[in-house]
């Protein structure tokens, strides 16, 4: 009851409904085509609007969760839920990692790895959940959708939670492997930004059929 990983207790039922997610986290490649279209502000690592040389398919970084919600809109999709974000790498099953119950070196891009930054996302073969969704115990952490607060339950003493404090899930590449738990949660301000925290998109059935019918998302099937 008083482990540091408080917040990550009782274990609890939860449902979602049915959403597609993005195997891979949002790449540079991907967030520049939105700052064309809109005129967005860049990253403060880029230069002007120009970002990082070679670093297409790496993770964005250094985004708000203002910046994460304009993304989405513009690209018709959301952010995911904690609860979502955990789902896609347990795979309807307990376990702590993508790949199984127990640690494994080197298979996430985390601290021990050592490659002092992120590298293109799907890089790290391990680092995969049986749904294909990639990096999620490693390379850099993501903003959800979620509110922070403290499970159902949990009686443990906490500071006072408001609205401004959002989810963050998932390992990086600077962070001890006791962070690439799949049950990990941190929380940060809405403002916050680093440069190994970023995001990954998501989006009901739903909503993509809601899409397809409109003719904004064609049902091709790739």
């Amino acid at each position: 009851k008083d482990s540091e990983y408080w917040n990550e207790t009782p274990a609890h039922k939860s449902t979602v409904g049915q959403f597609y997610i993005g195997k891979h986290e949002i790449t540079v490649e991907q967030y520049d085509k939105f700052l064309k279209a809109t005129g967005h502000s860049a990253p403060s690592n880029w230069k002007d609007t120009n970002p990082p040389k070679d670093s297409e398919h790496l993770p964005i970084v250094n985004v708000t969760f203002e910046d994460t919600q304009e993304y989405c809109e513009w690209a018709l999709v959301r952010l995911p839920t904690e609860q979502e974000w955990e789902w896609a790498g347990r795979c309807g099953v307990y376990k702590l990692y993508p790949w199984g119950d127990k640690y494994k070196e080197k298979y996430a891009n985390i601290e021990e790895t050592k490659f002092d930054g992120p590298i293109q996302v799907g890089d790290m073969p391990k680092d995969l959940s049986k749904f294909g969704v990639w990096d999620l115990s490693g390379n850099v952490s993501e903003w959800t959708a979620s509110i922070y607060k403290a499970y159902p339950g949990n009686t443990h003493p906490e500071p006072e939670y408001n609205q401004n404090l959002r989810v963050v899930r998932g390992g990086a590449f600077s962070a001890d492997k006791k962070y690439s738990r799949l049950v990990f949660r941190a929380a940060v301000k809405d403002d916050y930004k680093a440069c190994d925290l970023g995001f990954r998109v998501a989006i009901s059935v739903d909503a993509v059929d809601e899409l397809v019918r409109k003719g904004l998302l064609r049902a091709t099937g790739e």
